[in-house]
């Protein structure tokens, strides 16, 4: 195959006819007819100085997650986010940390059964699809095995249900 040179409009490269010529030129050099990609809906001129030889833009699949707790310097608070992806379980997995916002009620549920432990924190592990958390306790003179096992096991129970 020969290299040939994609056409460049030096008056608009960003117009309609400059994207449509080289939507022709794929399509004359490949047999793909691209029709989707010139159906969008923003300015035609939006990638000026971001997209070289634009063509056109794609549709991806949006999820939406959340909220999720953000603390920045232009927002604070809980947010639903859109996500644009073709990975599957990725909005899942965002939905996934939803501990923080909860941990505030989370102790008080597993040690309904004792009064002598308390949920210090809990820290969450992210690896692969997989969501670890490490509980730390407070169980004052108690060694608390017992005790944390149960809590643990009670505060999982209640995730799964909620």
């Amino acid at each position: 195959m020969s290299r040939q040179s994609i056409s460049r409009d030096q008056e608009n490269d960003y117009s309609f006819q400059a994207s449509k010529t080289r939507r022709e030129f794929l399509t004359e050099n490949s047999g793909t007819v691209l029709d989707q990609v010139a159906a969008f809906s923003f300015d035609q001129e939006t990638p000026l100085g971001n997209t070289e030889n634009f063509i056109g833009a794609a549709q991806v699949p949006i999820g939406i997650s959340g909220p999720l707790l953000i603390k920045g310097e232009h927002a604070t608070g809980e947010f639903y986010f859109l996500l644009a992806t073709t990975e599957g379980a990725l909005v899942a997995s965002y939905n996934r940390h939803h501990l923080p916002r909860s941990h505030a009620t989370l102790p008080r549920i597993p040690l309904r059964q004792r009064t002598c432990g308390k949920v210090q924190g809990i820290t969450q592990f992210a690896v692969g699809p997989n969501l670890y958390l490490r509980f730390d306790y407070s169980t004052g003179d108690a060694a608390g095995q017992n005790m944390v096992s149960k809590a643990t096991l009670a505060a999982c129970l209640w995730m799964k249900e909620s």
